[in-house]
C-alpha cells in the first residue's frame, strides 16, 4: 500500500519581535534599531494615545502651526498625551512661503519661524527637530520663484537653528523641491 505524501509544512509565524510591527493586520518587517512615529494634528479627532503605545509608538510629531496666525487648536492637547504615555514630541510647521507677512521672501520666513518658536514656549518641550513642511495642497502652493524659494527655507532654517540649538528637518517629496527649487538644490 502506497505511503500518503506528507502534508505542506505552514509558513512559520512571522517573528514577533520588536522590529516587527502589525499595523492593521500588515506586518512591516523593520529593521532592529527602527522607531515607530505618528503624526497627529487638529484633524485627528481623537487619537488613540493607548493603543499607539500597544503598537510600539516611540514618537509623534505634532501639528504647531501653519503660516503665521494659524496655530493648530489641539497642538497642546496632544503634547500633553503623548507625553503622559512616555512618548517623545516633536512640532511640525507646514510652512506657507510667500511674502504675506512684511513684503518680502526674508521677513516672511522669518515671521514664520519666529511664529513657530513663539508657539512652542507654551507647550510641552520638544524632545526632537522642528520639522518644515514643505508642500502644496489643493488649495494653495508657494507663489514663489525657485531662488526666492531656497532663501524662504534658508531663512527659516537659520532661525529655527539659532531659536532651538538644532537644524529642523525637511519634509516634502522629492518631485515637489525638484520642482519648486533650483536645478541646483
Amino acid at each position: 500500500k502506497p505511503t500518503p505524501a506528507p502534508a505542506p509544512t505552514p509558513p512559520a509565524p512571522a517573528p514577533t519581535s520588536p522590529s516587527t510591527v502589525s499595523l492593521k493586520g500588515r506586518p512591516t518587517n523593520l529593521p532592529a534599531n527602527y522607531q515607530l512615529g505618528v503624526d497627529v494634528s487638529h484633524h485627528n479627532a481623537k487619537p488613540d494615545w493607548a493603543g499607539f503605545v500597544k503598537v510600539g509608538v516611540r514618537f509623534s510629531y505634532i501639528k504647531l502651526s501653519e503660516g503665521v496666525g494659524t496655530p493648530d487648536a489641539k497642538a497642546k492637547e496632544n503634547a500633553q498625551n503623548a507625553v503622559s504615555k512616555n512618548i517623545k514630541i516633536g512640532y511640525y510647521h507646514f510652512c506657507r512661503p510667500d511674502t504675506r507677512n512684511g513684503g518680502t521672501v526674508v521677513s516672511d520666513a522669518t515671521a514664520e519661524a519666529n511664529e513657530a518658536l513663539n508657539l512652542m514656549k507654551a507647550l510641552p518641550k520638544s524632545n526632537l527637530a522642528l520639522v518644515m513642511d514643505l508642500e502644496d495642497q489643493a488649495s494653495w502652493d508657494t507663489p514663489l520663484k525657485p531662488a526666492d524659494y531656497m532663501l524662504w527655507i534658508k531663512t527659516f532654517a537659520a532661525i529655527i537653528q539659532t531659536g532651538m540649538n538644532a537644524g529642523p528637518i525637511i519634509y516634502s517629496r522629492k518631485e515637489y523641491l525638484d520642482r519648486k527649487l533650483p536645478k541646483t538644490h
